[in-house]
């Protein structure tokens, strides 16, 4: 009989290698495509899973073996030369050493092979089994209805008890599918030396993932079934605390209250701090302008004296600039006369030494020599001071030119410096004028939004006065400050005289003091508001909670609290 013919779990005992194992998985697919009896087939593959699962036992058990033979090894090649002989590639010891891995390698390839095999048998069950006996249960499909069931809070005890049995078959469902998952990933990081094998496995692991995946897939569907069952029975236990409790019923009722006085709060706080920041623009408004013609004529002198300091500084430039050119001229002369002595005196030089010559004279004469009595020589000597007081005067020249070209260099500095003053000043005049302007458009403005801003004011103060009795309390008195202000301003002609005086500016900062003080006082009863809505909700929270506790268990409640909304 051919492999072919035999059924697939007796060729399961003559399995010696993974392409056997492939083999005989594949026999056992057709069989499940092919089969009428489900429950049949399903006890071969219990069974051929129990005697994988004791072949394991067996390949484990050899594979400790190799493992203690390859350690042993080890042990006895230790050492600095026990290392060399392993690493270097030629060696004896270092084949030994690849079949003791290459032994390891192939026994845990095996053994994890069989895993891959049992867990793709286990999930191939779980596609032949009747849906009350799969290990994940149901598909969603069974349980939506019991669901859909649900209508009112009389139905909350076998509402309970379907969320309990839903989240036990989950959590059931999600172990089976934990210990697939160990038996599968393991198989796809071992190492095979046989390519084709690699290439079995490659397969092999990615087939394996996509059926867990769809089995992952359905739980999934269930996990959001479980969270849609909580979310619904934590509506039902609130309808039925609402009806039955009259606690919570108050506990609700107040909490509504206090959380429309936060919303009209906000809404309120939102037009006072409107009005302060509209009131701290025209502050800085008013003040610009209030100080601007002062700052102005402080600006205006400054520029005339820097402008009359300059025309001054200037017209001594240009004078300095004369002298220098003066003294530049005589310069000139003095080093062209000094250049024309020197000539002469260079000429002289030669023809003395010519004279010299002529009489034999090697060495020149000291002083008082006959010699110097001669027409060249006292020649030579008329030339010679000569250029010494050429020389003395050029110097005298230049000392007088360095000092008039650095008092030149001093006064165009200072004549600069002035300048730049004198644009720096005209800049600020320029930009005191466009802050002026800018402060009148805030003014401006200001008095524009002045009625909007009063009327949004009493329109929001009118509906959070309706929900809180706080009227009399210290946001009240600032808040009637604050309007009655608004009120007399409004009543001006114009709103405020153009520009602002003095009268605008010190009420426009004593409103910003008492909107200071509401915005303080509003936000320390919101703040109040707040605790207590928090307050009420932890109560209303706790009480849900018992009742969730009691109806659903506290591993229920902790693991659904967020679709319970509860925290």
């Amino acid at each position: 009989m051919s492999n072919a013919t035999v059924p697939w779990l007796d060729r399961l005992l003559k399995v010696t290698d993974y392409r056997a194992l492939r083999e005989v998985f594949a026999a056992m697919q057709r069989e499940a495509a092919a089969t009428t009896d489900s429950t049949a087939l399903i006890a071969r593959i219990d069974e051929a899973v129990r005697r994988i699962d004791y072949e394991l036992k067996r390949d484990e058990s050899e594979l400790q073996s190799r493992r203690q033979a390859y350690d042993a090894f080890l042990a006895e090649q230790r050492g600095c030369l026990g290392w060399l002989r392993r690493m270097w590639p030629w060696s004896q010891t270092s084949r030994i050493e690849r079949q003791h891995q290459a032994h390891v390698a192939e026994q845990r390839g095996e053994i994890l092979a069989n895993q891959l095999i049992v867990a793709r048998a286990r999930m191939l069950q779980e596609r032949l089994r009747p849906a009350q006996e799969r290990s994940i249960g149901p598909p969603r499909a069974e349980w939506q209805t019991q669901l859909t069931n649900l209508r009112d809070r009389n139905d909350l005890p076998r509402g309970a008890k379907f969320a309990r049995e839903l989240v036990t078959e989950i959590g059931s469902a999600q172990s089976f599918l934990v210990e697939i998952e160990q038996r599968i990933e393991p198989f796809a990081k071992t190492t095979l030396t046989n390519a084709e094998h690699r290439q079995w496995r490659n397969a092999d692991v990615a087939e394996a993932r996509a059926e867990l995946q769809a089995l992952r897939a359905e739980v999934q569907s269930k996990e959001a079934l479980a969270v849609e069952a909580a979310t619904r029975i934590g509506q039902l236990v609130q309808d039925d605390l609402q009806t039955r409790h009259p606690a919570y019923r108050e506990l609700l009722q107040t909490s509504s209250r206090l959380e429309l006085q936060l919303v009209e709060g906000q809404s309120l706080r939102g037009v006072i701090q409107e009005l302060r920041e509209q009131l701290t623009r025209y502050c800085s408004a008013a003040q610009t302008m209030a100080q601007a013609p002062q700052r102005r004529n402080e600006l205006q002198r400054q520029l005339n004296d820097c402008a009359s300091q300059g025309h001054t500084r200037q017209a001594l430039v240009q004078q300095l600039q004369r002298d220098l050119n003066s003294f530049q001229e005589r310069l000139q002369r003095a080093e062209r006369d000094a250049a024309q002595v020197e000539g002469a005196m260079r000429t002289a030089e030669k023809m003395f030494q010519a004279y010299l010559a002529e009489h034999r004279i090697v060495e020149t004469p000291p002083p008082g020599d006959k010699i110097y009595s001669s027409p060249v020589a006292l020649e030579h000597q008329r030339l010679q001071r000569e250029w010494q007081q050429a020389q003395e005067q050029r110097q005298q020249a230049q000392r007088e030119f360095h000092e008039a070209q650095q008092r030149t260099q001093r006064a165009t500095g200072e004549a600069q410096s002035l300048q730049q003053q004198v644009n720096r000043l005209q800049q600020d005049l320029a930009e005191l004028e466009q802050q002026q302007q800018g402060a009148q458009q805030d003014a401006d403005a200001w008095r524009r939004a002045l009625p909007s801003v009063r009327g949004r004011l009493e329109e929001r103060w009118s509906a959070w006065s309706r929900l809180d009795s706080g009227a009399s309390s210290p946001i009240g008195t600032a808040f009637l400050a604050i309007s009655g202000r608004l009120q007399r301003w409004s009543s001006l002609a114009g709103g405020f005289s153009a520009p602002a005086g003095a009268d605008d500016s010190r009420a426009a900062q004593e409103s910003l003091a008492d909107v200071s003080r509401l915005v303080q006082s509003l936000e320390e009863t919101l703040a109040e508001r707040q605790r207590q809505v928090e307050q009420l909700r932890d109560q209303s929270q706790r009480l849900r909670r018992e009742r969730l506790t009691e109806l659903l268990g506290t591993e229920f409640v902790e693991r659904m609290k967020s679709a319970l909304d509860i925290s």
